[in-house]
């Protein structure tokens, strides 16, 4: 019972060798293997049963392949809204914006990042403008900085914002608004 990408006692319960008795007649035979379920997305994993010690019968088949399909939601995308202190004219600070994932995924995850330019910091004045890009987070990763640098000016002003629009994610949710 093994040698698929199922792991004995983590997906599903180790199951002892099981005798199959076929009445005269009888073509066919099922048994149950118990699936413990958890709750992180991943791919389906495959489970390899052996059929061996046979006696009055040829066995054509003796390696068969299961299927424990997952059926776990991804998990959501989730940025944080960083506070920076912009400070006086001609000092360049950094910033992060802490992109997360409200679960641990066992697939890999992936969204394209903009500066949409539609917050009230100006690119190029007040910051630096983001490029477009991709995050990608590798199997159990749950978390991915990015990062953006600001200009310091001696203008009094209210709070000013940055607006990132997040597209096509791959693995992962999101709300699609600004």
């Amino acid at each position: 019972d093994n040698g698929g990408t199922a792991s004995t006692g983590i997906d599903y319960e180790r199951f002892t060798d099981t005798k199959l008795t076929f009445a005269p007649g009888e073509t066919s035979k099922s048994f149950n293997v118990t699936i413990i379920g958890d709750a992180l997305d991943e791919p389906d994993e495959t489970l390899r049963m052996n059929l061996s010690n046979e006696q009055n019968v040829t066995v054509a088949t003796r390696t068969n392949l299961g299927t424990v399909v997952d059926n776990d939601d991804p998990p959501n995308l989730v940025v944080n809204e960083p506070r920076v202190v912009e400070g006086p004219k001609g000092r360049i600070g950094a910033g992060i914006f802490t992109v997360s994932l409200d679960n641990p995924s066992g697939k890999e995850i992936s969204v394209n990042y903009a500066d949409t330019k539609n917050g009230s910091a100006i690119s190029d004045v007040d910051y630096q403008a983001i490029d477009p890009g991709r995050l990608i987070f590798r199997p159990g990763v749950v978390t991915q900085p990015l990062r953006f640098f600001f200009r310091g000016d001696d203008v009094e002003e209210e709070e000013e914002t940055i607006t990132l629009r997040f597209s096509n994610p791959v693995n992962v949710v999101f709300n699609t608004g600004d």
